[in-house]
């Protein structure tokens, strides 16, 4: 059987013959497929079984497990992966067409198969009216052809020379396509990849998110790196309270596992190295020594509160409300001193993307933080978006091309368990 190679990995896929598979290769070849590989590798599942007739066999937690690597014990309750990417796969879809494609592919709302619907073929060109001619033509003049060139050598040569040009224009768009791409990275991941530089990414601590739901408040750095929390839980078992073992465990989200990835991807174009430590593991040291890079709230990652006294939008869990806020310090024109993340089945979510100088003031520090873990993923998808990511960072430029420091507030709507697109919603630049 046929393979297709996706992440180092070979996915066996019904005949490459068929049109269907080969208009799901056209769109994965897409730059918005090959910079989401994690959409296109559930794009080639969703296909596969497609194709193979058992559309009948996909299921939620049958997604989970092959593209995702969850377990048996897979519970959508509490993981909405599968949601949120079938969410953002349908949206792709959408907004993609590729030219040329026999089908058009979809993702019908509520189903898991694929919809290939054929391409409507160019209509034929009208064929030239018949010339009535008469029974008998009149003789043709002779001509004579030059030894020295051929019809069909012209007729080569000519040939040759368009389809030089085409693979020259071919490869001129890729090569200018290729060095936008970077160019739109560099105002931001220039200044926080540097060449032959080190570049700190920390993870979120999802444990300590599942230990603050026993503690009722959030974890200050002091008492993080003290493990003066550690202390707190181990109190709660002597009462009896069971924390199945937070206080030894060491968790972070896939969301993080696939940033890392991406920042990897992002250092080498920029000839930097990426560090991805757990915040556990690092000191004041290592953030003030290089840049870094920061993700999950504060309720995920204490070392946010070095930073949070620059920032104008803080967010911070609200255990007596049960939910996740964002205080706005000093409120703007229309703007809410609070936004609130409520647990509606259909609510807005927020996030906040920080690019603020680091401790040193040479270096440079980026937060990325959402009320919840899809809020952080739906930051991470955006500013991995170059074309969205681009249109904001236009408006912090400074005369000279550089990027201000700034903070933004976006907003999203989390329906279904799936968030859409962050929006902006409010912004500061600082000097």
């Amino acid at each position: 059987m046929p393979t297709s190679q996706l992440d180092g990995e070979k996915t066996s896929h019904p005949g490459s013959g068929d049109p269907r598979w080969q208009a799901v290769e056209q769109l994965v070849a897409s730059a918005p497929f090959v910079r989401s590989p994690r959409l296109a590798q559930l794009l080639f599942y969703l296909a596969t079984q497609t194709i193979a007739g058992r559309s009948s066999e996909i299921t939620e937690a049958e997604i989970a497990i092959e593209v995702f690597s969850r377990g048996g014990d897979f519970d959508p309750a509490s993981d909405t992966i599968v949601r949120s990417h079938m969410l953002r796969l349908r949206q792709r879809l959408a907004q993609l067409s590729i030219k040329g494609a026999q089908f058009d592919i979809s993702l019908p709302k509520g189903q898991y198969a694929l919809d290939f619907e054929r391409t409507a073929l160019p209509a034929p060109e009208p064929a030239p009216p018949s010339i009535a001619l008469p029974l008998v033509s009149p003789p043709l003049p002779s001509v004579v052809v030059p030894p020295t060139s051929t019809p069909s050598r012209r007729y080569g040569w000519a040939l040759y020379i368009l389809l030089m040009g085409f693979l020259l224009a071919v490869g001129y768009d890729i090569y200018i396509r290729t060095h936008a791409l970077v160019r739109s990275n560099r105002l931001l991941w220039g200044q926080l990849i540097e060449p032959n530089q080190p570049t700190l990414l920390v993870n979120a601590d999802s444990s300590l998110v599942l230990v603050h739901h026993f503690l009722q408040h959030d974890t200050s750095l002091a008492d993080y790196t003290s493990g003066a929390y550690l202390s707190e839980i181990r109190s709660l078992e002597k009462n009896g309270i069971y924390t199945f073992g937070l206080a030894g465990r060491r968790y972070t989200s896939m969301v993080d596992v696939q940033m890392a990835q991406s920042l990897a991807e992002l250092a080498t174009q920029f000839r930097g190295t990426l560090k991805s430590r757990y915040p556990r593991d690092i000191t004041i040291a290592d953030i003030r020594n290089q840049n870094v890079i920061l993700s999950g709230s504060r309720g995920a990652n204490p070392w946010l509160e070095l930073f949070e006294p620059k920032m104008n939008f803080v967010i911070a869990g609200d255990y007596t409300r049960h939910t996740t806020i964002v205080r706005n310090r000093e409120p703007q024109g229309s703007e809410q001193a609070e936004y609130i993340s409520d647990e509606s089945p259909s609510h807005t979510i927020y996030g906040v993307l920080a690019f603020l100088p680091g401790i040193d003031p040479s270096k440079n520090v980026l937060i990325l933080e959402g009320t919840s873990l899809p809020g952080t993923e739906a930051i991470y998808d955006f500013v991995f978006d170059h074309d969205q990511l681009e249109q904001l960072l236009k408006q912090f430029k400074n005369r000279d091309g550089s990027l201000k420091h700034f903070e933004v507030l976006l907003s999203s709507k989390y329906l279904n368990g799936n968030a859409a697109t962050f929006q902006p919603l409010a912004s500061r630049t600082y000097p």
